[in-house]
C-alpha cells in the first residue's frame, strides 16, 4: 500500500512534450467556463462559501478588453460591486476578510490575509483602470493604507495575518448595533448612517450588525432627499469617528511573520498602485519591503530566506517566494525606474531556472535541490488562494525575457504556460495565473522606450501617459538623457536609442520584437496616449 501511495503522489502533473497554446482558444474558453458558475444576482462564482478569486477576476478583465468579451467585463465589474459593498469589506479600516461564507458576501470569515488584500488591490486597481470608476479606485487607497496602517513591521515588511477573533469570539471587532452608532454620532446622523450600512436591532450577524451597502449612497441621497456629496460628506466623517471609537476596542491579534511570497504580492500591488494613482507613499513603502527582504530575510549562508519574525529569519525560500517577488520587484522598476530592483528581479530569476524548473516538462518545482530532500518533488503549478509559482513565473519571465532581450527567460515561460495547459482545457481556475502569462504570449508584449530629460515636461508628460489606463502588455522604460549610467540588463533595449532634436523626449515602441519609428516631442505625448490601447 505503501508503494502504490508513492506511486500515485510521483504521477507528475505535466507531462513532456506539451506546447505553447499559440491562439486565445484557452482563454475564451476559460471565461466560458467562468461564467457558468457566475452568480448573476451576487457577482462571485459558485455558491457558498465565496472566495474572492481574483487571478479569475484579472484574466476575465483581458478576456473583456482584448477580446472584446464585454461580457466578460460586467463579471467582474459586478462581482467587485457586489464585494465592496458587503460585510467581506471592511467599510470602516479597509481591507477584506478571508471569504463570505453565504452567497451575498455579507457574514466574513472575518480574518484578514496579506495576500487577500494584496491581490485584490490590484485588482480592483486594474477595474479601475478598465472603467474609470471612483468606487474602485477608493476601495484601492482603503485596502493598501490598511496595510500600511496595520499590517507594516516597523523594519519595513508586511505581517501575515490579522485574525479573526478578539476577546475570545469571532468578529466583535467589527460589528455594531444602534446604540453603539448614536452613542459615537448622536441621534440624527447615527440614524442616517444605521439605514445606509444596514444596523438594525436585530443585526444581521448574531444579534448584531456587520456593516454593509444593501444601498448605494447616490441610491440614498435620492430618497432622502439630500445631494450626494453632502450626504458623503457627512458620511466620511462619521466613519472616521466610528473608526476611531473601534481602535479602542481589543483588536484581533497579527500573525506577525513576514512571508516572502506574500511580501512580493504587496510590493507588487504597491508599486503598481502607486504608479499609476500617484501615491509616493505606496511606492515608498515597496521600497521598504524590498529593501528589507532583500537584505534582511536571508539564510546564514546568504541565500534568500522564506520568511522572517522578530528578528530571525528561517528556512530557505520556495519557488513561490522567488517568482512573486520577483513580480514585485519588475513592477517596483516600472515604478521608479531604480536599475537595481530590474537587477535583483534578474537575479531571482536566474535562481529559479537553475533551482526549480522542470525542463522536461515545463513547470517549477516548489523546492530545490538545495531544500531538504523530500519524498515526492511536487509540481508548484496549481492556483489556490494564492497564485501558483508556475503561473507567477511565466509571468515575470515574459516580461524580463521582452525588456532584457534574454531569450532564455522567454523560453522557460513558454514550457511554465504547455505545461499548464492540459490542466487549463478542463479546469482553468485551477491555473488562471498561467493564462494571464498566456494573454502576454498570444497577445504579445509592447515595449515602450522612452529617453529624455527627467524633469522636462514633455517626459513627464509622455510617462505620465503610459501609465495611465488599462495596459496589461505594455512595460514601460526609462532611461535620462542626461545620464552616462551602465544600463545594465537593458543594454540591449536601450541601445542606439537616444533623445529626440533639441533634446525632445523620445519614444520608442516595440512590439514581439517589431520596432516602429521613434516619436518625438508632442508626438511621443499623442502616441503613449494610445499605445496598448488598441492592442
Amino acid at each position: 500500500q505503501a508503494r502504490e501511495m508513492v506511486r500515485s503522489l510521483e504521477r507528475p502533473l505535466v507531462s513532456p512534450g506539451a506546447t505553447m497554446p499559440q491562439s486565445d482558444e484557452l482563454l475564451v474558453s476559460a471565461a466560458t467556463t467562468l461564467a457558468r458558475t457566475f452568480d448573476r444576482h451576487h457577482g462571485g462564482f459558485g455558491a457558498a462559501p465565496k472566495f474572492p478569486h481574483p487571478m479569475d477576476l484579472r484574466l476575465l478583465l483581458r478576456c473583456g478588453e482584448r477580446l472584446g468579451r464585454k461580457e466578460d467585463t460586467a463579471m467582474v465589474v459586478k462581482t467587485l460591486e457586489s464585494m465592496a459593498a458587503g460585510g467581506i469589506h471592511d467599510q470602516l479600516g479597509g481591507g477584506f476578510h478571508r471569504y463570505s461564507v453565504d452567497e451575498r458576501w455579507l457574514v466574513p470569515h472575518f480574518e484578514k490575509m496579506l495576500y487577500d488584500n494584496a491581490l485584490l488591490a490590484t485588482t480592483y486597481l486594474e477595474a479601475f483602470q478598465v472603467t474609470g470608476r471612483q468606487d474602485f479606485s477608493e476601495v484601492v487607497t482603503s485596502t493598501l493604507d490598511y496595510l500600511l496602517r496595520d499590517m507594516t513591521d516597523p523594519d519595513g515588511g508586511l505581517w501575515s495575518t490579522q485574525d479573526a477573533d478578539s476577546e475570545g469570539e469571532e468578529g466583535i471587532f467589527y460589528v455594531w448595533n444602534p446604540a453603539n452608532i448614536q452613542q459615537v454620532l448622536g441621534q440624527e446622523e447615527g440614524a442616517m448612517f444605521s439605514y445606509l450600512y444596514d444596523v438594525t436591532p436585530d443585526g444581521n450577524f448574531e444579534g448584531q450588525s456587520i456593516l454593509n451597502l444593501p444601498k448605494t449612497i447616490d441610491q440614498v441621497a435620492a430618497m432622502r432627499a439630500i445631494a450626494p456629496d453632502e450626504l458623503r460628506r457627512r458620511i466620511d466623517a462619521s466613519k472616521k469617528k466610528l473608526h476611531h471609537q473601534r481602535s479602542l476596542r481589543v483588536p484581533p491579534s497579527i500573525d506577525d511573520k513576514v512571508l516572502v511570497s506574500w511580501n512580493g504580492m504587496a510590493i507588487d500591488a504597491l508599486a503598481r498602485a502607486g504608479c499609476s494613482l500617484g501615491e509616493e507613499r505606496w511606492i515608498n513603502a515597496a521600497i521598504r519591503a524590498a529593501t528589507f527582504i532583500l537584505s534582511s530575510v536571508r539564510t546564514p549562508a546568504g541565500a534568500l530566506a522564506h520568511q522572517w519574525r522578530k528578528g530571525k529569519a528561517s528556512g530557505l525560500a520556495f519557488s513561490d517566494d522567488l517568482a512573486c517577488l520577483a513580480e514585485g520587484l519588475v513592477s517596483l522598476y516600472c515604478a521608479t525606474f531604480d536599475q537595481r530592483w530590474l537587477l535583483q528581479a534578474c537575479e531571482l530569476a536566474d535562481r529559479l531556472i537553475e533551482g526549480f524548473e522542470d525542463t522536461a516538462c515545463g513547470g517549477f518545482y516548489r523546492i530545490s535541490p538545495d531544500h531538504e530532500r523530500l519524498l515526492i518533488r511536487q509540481h508548484d503549478i496549481l492556483d489556490n488562494a494564492t497564485p501558483s509559482a508556475t503561473g507567477t513565473a511565466a509571468n515575470v519571465l515574459f516580461t524580463l525575457g521582452s525588456i532584457t532581450g534574454e531569450d532564455r527567460y522567454r523560453a522557460s515561460a513558454e514550457r511554465a504556460i504547455a505545461s499548464s495547459a492540459r490542466i487549463a482545457s478542463s479546469a482553468p481556475s485551477a491555473v488562471s495565473q498561467a493564462l494571464l502569462a498566456l494573454d502576454l504570449a498570444v497577445g504579445g508584449i509592447t515595449e515602450a522606450v522612452v529617453v529624455g530629460i527627467p524633469q522636462a515636461a514633455d517626459t513627464i508628460a509622455t510617462l505620465a501617459a503610459l501609465r495611465n489606463g488599462f495596459r496589461p502588455r505594455v512595460v514601460v522604460a526609462f532611461r535620462s538623457s542626461l545620464s552616462e549610467e551602465d544600463a545594465g540588463p537593458l543594454t540591449k533595449l536601450f541601445e542606439g536609442r537616444s533623445a529626440g532634436p533639441q533634446g525632445a523626449v523620445a519614444l520608442y515602441e516595440c512590439h514581439n520584437r517589431v520596432c516602429l519609428q521613434p516619436r518625438y516631442g508632442v508626438d511621443a505625448v499623442t502616441r503613449a496616449q494610445q499605445l496598448g490601447l488598441l492592442q
